[in-house]
């Protein structure tokens, strides 16, 4: 239970490498009905922080082959992580009924619970599937009302969970001067309370909001400074994030008058491009559809001013590859979310292996 919770913690200050660490101690233990608990819950929480940071395809595969064998008193646990998972890659594969199914199970599962992280994965998994879905007025009012609910309930780091979130989705939408106000809060709170990993997604958030200001230095100085924490215990989606915004800045930079036809412009632009390639490659684990397409053009129209055809081809055929991809993963069927608990073991490893 001690290495569960201190698993925990490093996990809420962000710091990937000791959050794995302790949660592989338990799955150690000699056999026990105690230790086999604490080990069904160790496991998921392994599962749930490798498929977020390192490799969701290869979690969601391990998740899969185990659930027969977990506890019955561990079954709640392993439909939440399952849940989790295959909500963000649903999201990420534009399978937006998949999507709507599983947050409907996660917010009738999670949100009666005393848990109150499983509350605010729950309301949060609900808000990015409205804002998936073209309703981000909604998305914002959940959001609102999750961090309300996490202030009225006292718990500080939920509430800043919600506040980033509700931040991010005013960014998303366009709605900048909402957001500053929002990203300064969360950095503010975040850095009074030590929780690394959510002061680098806010700075993440506050350089996206200098570079639409039009303030592409700022932006990549801001960029850089938390690029190290990103890369060693930020998701994979956030890498993809942070080299994609460098991209932008470098390119930014490099269209100004002063440098425009300069060695310094023709550097920049080699700069973006190895950060566009990096992107490419998270957004390519990650199985994210739309980002990969929105990076890859940039890489085309990049390559395209540097003269290089053959990468500025390459990565034309990569942003046709991820639009066909999502057009056809659109049309898979919705059943297997329905019963993850019940279904049989070869649907679920079906469900697993999707390309």
């Amino acid at each position: 239970s001690l290495n569960l919770l201190q698993s925990m913690v490093w996990g809420v200050f962000g710091h990937l490498h000791l959050t794995l660490a302790h949660s592989r101690q338990p799955q150690a233990l000699p056999f026990t009905t105690t230790s086999v608990d604490f080990a069904c819950l160790a496991f998921c929480s392994k599962t749930y922080h490798e498929g977020a940071h390192q490799d969701p395809q290869a979690a969601i595969r391990q998740l899969m082959s185990v659930r027969d064998v977990f506890p019955r008193s561990q079954v709640k646990e392993w439909c939440t992580c399952a849940l989790v998972l295959l909500h963000t890659r649903s999201l990420h594969r534009g399978q937006l009924q998949r999507a709507q199914e599983l947050a409907w199970h996660m917010g009738s599962m999670l949100v009666p619970s005393e848990d109150s992280a499983s509350y605010v994965i729950a309301e949060r998994a609900r808000a990015d599937t409205y804002l998936h879905t073209n309703d981000p007025v909604r998305a914002v009012h959940l959001l609102q009302r999750l961090r309300d609910a996490c202030h009225t309930k006292k718990l500080p780091l939920e509430g800043l969970v919600a506040l980033l979130a509700l931040a991010v989705t005013h960014q998303q939408v366009g709605a900048m001067g909402a957001a500053l106000p929002l990203v300064l809060a969360c950095v503010s709170t975040a850095q009074q309370l030590n929780m690394d990993g959510v002061l680098a997604s806010a700075l993440l958030a506050l350089s996206a909001l200098h570079l639409r200001r039009g303030l592409p230095e700022k932006a990549h100085r801001l960029v850089l400074s938390v690029l190290p924490l990103i890369l060693s215990s930020g998701r994979i989606e956030e890498r993809a994030q942070a080299y994609l915004l460098c991209a932008k800045c470098l390119l930014e930079r490099s269209s100004c008058a002063a440098v425009a036809d300069s060695a310094q412009s023709r550097e920049q632009l080699q700069q973006a491009k190895q950060n566009l390639d990096k992107a490419i490659q998270d957004y390519k684990l990650v199985g994210a559809l739309q980002p990969l397409m929105d990076a890859t053009h940039l890489q085309a129209l990049t390559c395209h001013r540097m003269g290089n055809t053959a990468d500025r081809d390459r990565a034309a055929q990569d942003f046709l590859q991820a639009q066909r991809s999502l057009n056809a993963s659109q049309w898979l069927p919705v059943s297997p979310m329905s019963n993850l608990a019940t279904c049989p073991a070869a649907a679920l490893m079906d469900l697993a292996c999707e390309a």
